[in-house]
């Protein structure tokens, strides 16, 4: 089977219309050890990308950040042979380029494979991350080198960052695609799309299913609206029917997740007539129905701000980087942060009014120190709060490795963590003596570990304007 094609910008590529994307098909956003992969995981992608392939999904798209995507994918594509497969992953700018570099090696390894027809710069959200893009000596000098030996076909670069930034890099031509958001609930990003038309520049639309109003899971009310239409058929039509746009990814978790898609495609013909009456109701039924928000109900008290990093990254995962809303209002006055979205309610003074904000991000970029500071919650975390011997998540503690009666030190290096029984079992003994062994040898961790780690304990309620700036698994949430 083949899906329709659009001429993918300068490029000359013939893309699909309907992109795989590969970050809900993965087992785990941590970039687990092959051992760790189990094979429940392992099918389910290999029959999603098949059921794809069949359909004629030729365009597969991942990023080196996808937790354990590439790896998976580098195992499923060879069994799954696809002649007009068009294969991208996404690697993120380094003030190093080296250290760029050994990423973009490490997305080969775990690919398997000797040349990726799209590479996108993964992340160009900040002045700096084009900087260090662009700039001589730069990012940019890698992926060069790279084509030149046949590596890598053409260069592109993904955003979250705000449109005239995104218009800045389309403009500087250095690039020739992009991949951005764009969808019904958010049309801001129309001038970086006229950018990018100017410089012939192909357009992927980024999770326009997820991040385009969780339409796996639509309200009751949302379908009403919709009806005829499934949301997620109508916010198909309403990318595609726009000739700026080239290819929107299909983030599949199973093999089903693409069949809505289709629908759409087959409906595209009369894309203008479907969306019309459906943009209507949804926006006199949308006004009716804000009016009962249930963010107008919620006790200030209950309206954490999630605080993003200059860069528009959680300054934490876990714990949840959260500020109290007096917290984000008083640094919204002292012009420290930027409101990225807001709740429903409002918070009243004599002079003003103003909506909490759901999502702040600093103005000023903190960096991170490369090491964490060595804690027990550090610790546990490292260890993903479960015994290093037996797996045991309960009645956690610490051991030495080597034990202090023969000189073992309270390091990073020599501390690891244990349930009470393993504990108590292993005594003042080496693993070896106690014939145990641990699962993962203890190191120190850098806080990039730690925040990868983090995303494995998502907390149990999570505010629909953060969804845009939390990569968990929507699997993971449901």
């Amino acid at each position: 089977m083949a899906l329709p094609t659009r001429r993918f910008g300068r490029t000359e590529l013939e893309i699909p219309l309907l992109s795989l994307g590969g970050m809900r098909f993965q087992q785990s956003w941590t970039d687990l050890p092959a051992d760790e992969i189990t094979s429940a995981s392992q099918t389910q992608l290999e029959a999603t990308l098949k059921r794809a392939v069949d359909l004629g999904f030729h365009h597969v798209e991942t990023a080196r950040h996808y937790g354990s995507s590439e790896r998976q994918l580098g195992w499923a594509l060879p069994r799954t042979p696809d002649p007009s497969r068009l294969l991208q992953s996404k690697v993120p700018p380094r003030p190093d380029p080296d250290a760029f570099e050994a990423e973009l090696e490490l997305s080969f390894e775990r690919l398997g494979c000797d040349r990726l027809d799209l590479l996108a710069i993964h992340g160009i959200n900040l002045p700096e991350h084009l900087e260090q893009t662009l700039q001589p000596g730069g990012c940019m000098e890698v992926v060069r080198r790279w084509q030149a030996e046949g590596r890598i076909g053409h260069v592109g670069f993904s955003t979250h960052g705000p449109t005239a930034l995104i218009a800045e890099a389309c403009d500087s031509g250095a690039f020739d695609y992009v991949n951005l958001h764009w969808y019904y609930i958010r049309q801001d990003n129309g001038p970086a799309l006229d950018a990018a038309r100017r410089q012939d520049m192909g357009v992927f639309i980024i999770s326009p299913t997820d991040k385009g109003g969780h339409l796996h899971t639509p309200s009751q009310r949302l379908l009403e609206l919709c009806a005829p239409l499934h949301p997620i058929v109508f916010n198909d039509l309403f990318c595609l029917q726009d000739p700026r746009v080239h290819t929107i990814s299909v983030g599949a978790a199973r093999p089903e997740d693409l069949e809505l898609h289709l629908e759409a495609l087959h409906l595209l013909p009369e894309a203008a007539s479907l969306i019309a009456p459906v943009d209507q109701r949804l926006r006199q039924g949308g006004r009716r129905f804000s009016m009962y928000h249930p963010d107008l109900i919620r006790h200030p008290e209950n309206c954490p701000a999630l605080v993003l990093n200059a860069d528009y990254t959680p300054l934490s995962y876990y714990p949840l980087s959260l500020w109290p809303w007096q917290t984000a209002i008083k640094a919204v006055f002292l012009e420290r942060v930027d409101i990225v979205s807001s709740y429903e309610r409002e918070v009243h003074s004599p002079s003003l009014q103003m909506k909490i904000p759901s999502v702040i991000a600093l103005k000023q970029y903190v960096k991170p120190s490369e090491h964490p500071a060595f804690t027990r919650f550090n610790l546990f975390l490292r260890d993903k709060f479960a015994c290093q011997y037996c797996g045991s998540t309960s009645d956690l503690t610490f051991d030495h490795v080597v034990p202090r009666r023969a000189g073992g030190r309270t390091t990073w290096e020599n501390v690891a963590t244990a349930c009470s029984p393993c504990n108590l079992k292993k005594g003042g003994r080496t693993p070896k003596e106690a014939h145990m062994q641990l699962h993962v040898q203890p190191i120190r961790p850098t806080s990039w570990q730690l925040q990868e780690h983090g995303r494995g304990f998502p907390p149990g309620y999570l505010h629909e304007s953060w969804h845009d700036w939390l990569y968990w698994d929507v699997e993971l949430l449901a």
